[in-house]
């Protein structure tokens, strides 16, 4: 029978070989209640901390709410995993009988895995030089839209 809570109950996929959910209170020091389904959170599962994503919010749950334990941190501020990529995986897990967690595990790079932030480096790119710039394509006459493609990504790209 399931217990009634007022509180906010996270459903998380925890990389291990048990099928099913598993509760988690909010963690202690989480701002707002904006959770959201592919979010990240670490949480201690045994003896051990793991990287577990937010499948769904839940108001009740079927363990007792003395034996809830909560998330130590929430990892992401916006879901890593959309919507449709967290409802491919969820059909990945039921058709091959496999637990949800672990598709998960698969399916994000290894470090979102170990809880590391999930931001891009801002990368340099190429760019064209003063000179060339101003030159103009003429070895592809018949092809104008190359020449708006050149033109276009030379006004758009920012300097090294």
């Amino acid at each position: 029978m399931p217990v009634i809570c007022t509180d906010t109950i996270l459903q998380l996929a925890i990389p291990c070989p048990l099928p099913g959910l598993f509760d988690y209170l909010p963690p202690p020091q989480a701002a707002s209640d904006n959770w959201q389904a592919g979010m990240r959170l670490r949480v201690p599962f045994g003896s051990s901390t793991r990287t577990g994503v937010l499948i769904k919010v839940a108001t009740h749950t079927q363990v007792a709410l003395d034996k809830l334990r909560a998330a130590e941190v929430a990892l992401d501020d916006k879901p890593v995993i959309p919507t449709d990529i967290l409802k491919l995986a969820q059909w990945a897990a039921n058709y091959y009988h496999h637990p949800l967690g672990q598709v998960l595990e698969t399916l994000l790079p290894s470090l979102l895995n170990r809880g590391e932030v999930a931001a891009l480096p801002d990368l340099p790119g190429w760019c064209a030089t003063k000179k060339g710039r101003k030159a103009r394509l003429t070895a592809c006459p018949k092809e104008p839209c190359a020449n708006a493609l050149y033109c276009n990504a030379c006004n758009n790209t920012r300097k090294v």
